[in-house]
């Protein structure tokens, strides 16, 4: 009766503790990062949810050794999380999950070995023997913003491996829509053709030493969202000429660490990248042949390679990289020359337009006559250029001699006013004037006798 009695109360205290606290067994919560660590060494599967005093928003699965069994009798591995409300989650943290091997350890995976765990926005392995990734393995998860293989090596790649996973820049503190496979040996030198066909919103690839021997020519084709690839120290020596064609967002390429084979065909992506605005991360070095082992492909081009005629198909001169067409030696040559039918062009505008004022002004009888500019202050000009007021002017009559007129005298009505009038020629002037008998006389006076004849006139 007493046993039963502190049985009871043993199981009451048990169970208390549980609901207390209510972590799984092997199971510790770290409340500064709001993740649970659970060992794989003292688990029981499945581990419950309810099991859970805390949403285990971040969970890391540690000295994993064997399967994530999918079914009974051990499975489901993870239970109830399906009832995760992610609104609920704590936004500053990424919803994760983490496996990670003992030393030695194997993993083995099945379709369902992820069930229930749709909240999860990262899924990371670290030093595992990832024995087999069977098709459509990750479908349980739908999307994710991070997966990622650290250390270990990946065997056995299903082509359709990540059918139904959606591998894209979520809305999460850091946004990534990367796969990554870093120190992880690829044991079948690569991976399968179109394995990457399904994972078409990826915007980042890495493929860090893990022996990738082989790169597919289409291997990203599906990928078209991708703007950075890492494929740094690895074995292959060549990469297929199309590998990034169909990549129009790629704006970073990374290939350090490879030894190169180098050929002038098989360095047709250093050209690529550049007339395509992709930056390329690392020095290209040539493994072979061995006359440039070592050294960099650029010094192998220069000395081995044809040139580039920089002109293509247009007619010019090359001259390095650049080229001077015809048309830019025609134009150069033509500038001068267009220069100076400009000034003429504007001497000529000038001129015309002074011309065209002149003719307007003598049109309106506005112009200064030039003639009697040059003749003004002379006395002969005031005599040619004065009109009588009242006709005929009266002559002054010659002094007598004995009080009588002289016999040459004339009369008021025998003098008839001389009216010159004057056109201007060049150098010379028209003058015409009207004699005693009306009959009109036209003389041809120069500018340099103009001031005799004033001077002949003014004594008379």
């Amino acid at each position: 009766m007493i046993l039963g009695t502190n049985l009871r109360c043993l199981m009451l205290l048990t169970g208390y503790m549980i609901l207390v606290f209510g972590d799984p067994q092997a199971c510790t919560y770290t409340e500064s990062s709001n993740s649970y660590e659970c060992n794989a060494h003292n688990w029981a599967l499945p581990l419950q949810l309810t099991q859970f005093n805390y949403t285990p928003q971040v969970l890391s699965l540690i000295q994993v050794n064997g399967e994530l069994p999918s079914s009974a009798p051990s499975g489901p591995t993870f239970d109830g999380f399906d009832g995760i409300d992610s609104s609920t989650l704590d936004p500053n943290y990424v919803p994760s999950l983490h496996i990670r091997c003992a030393i030695t350890g194997q993993l083995i995976l099945t379709p369902g070995s992820f069930a229930n765990m749709s909240y999860i926005n990262e899924l990371r392995f670290f030093d595992c023997s990832v024995l087999n990734l069977a098709d459509t393995v990750f479908s349980e998860l739908v999307e994710l913003n991070y997966l990622s293989f650290d250390g270990g090596l990946v065997s056995n790649v299903g082509f359709d491996a990540f059918s139904g996973l959606n591998i894209y820049p979520m809305a999460v503190p850091n946004p990534l829509g990367l796969l990554a496979f870093r120190n992880s040996q690829l044991t079948s030198s690569g991976l399968p053709n179109g394995v990457l066909y399904n994972l078409e919103n990826i915007t980042q690839i890495i493929i860090e030493n893990s022996a990738l021997r082989v790169l597919q020519p289409d291997m990203f084709k599906k990928s078209t969202k991708l703007t950075y690839i890492s494929l740094d120290s690895n074995p292959f020596t060549k990469i297929t000429e199309g590998l990034f064609a169909e990549l129009s967002a790629l704006s970073v390429v990374s290939m350090s660490g490879i030894s190169w084979d180098c050929t002038c065909p098989q360095l047709w992506f250093e050209d690529y990248l550049t007339e395509n605005n992709i930056t390329l991360i690392g020095d290209i070095v040539c493994n072979t042949p061995s006359d440039y082992e070592n050294k960099r492909s650029k010094q192998y081009e220069s000395e081995t390679c044809a040139q580039p005629d920089a002109c293509g198909d247009l007619p010019g001169i090359a001259n390095g990289d650049t080229c001077i067409t015809y048309w830019d030696i025609a134009a150069y040559s033509l500038h001068p020359v267009a220069v100076v039918m400009a000034a003429v062009a504007l001497g000529l505008s000038i001129y015309t337009r002074r011309q065209l004022d002149f003719v307007k002004e003598d049109r309106q009888g506005t112009r200064p006559q030039l003639g009697l500019r040059k003749l003004s202050g002379s006395g002969w000009n005031r005599i040619v250029s004065e009109k009588p007021s009242g006709g005929l002017s009266k002559a002054t009559p010659r002094s007598s001699v004995g009080g009588k007129d002289n016999d040459n005298a004339k009369g008021p009505s025998d003098v008839k006013e001389a009216r010159p009038s004057k056109k201007q020629n060049g150098g010379e002037t028209l003058v015409k004037e009207t004699n005693n008998n009306d009959n009109e006389i036209t003389k041809i006076e120069t500018e340099d006798n103009a001031d005799v004849r004033q001077k002949a006139d003014v004594e008379l």
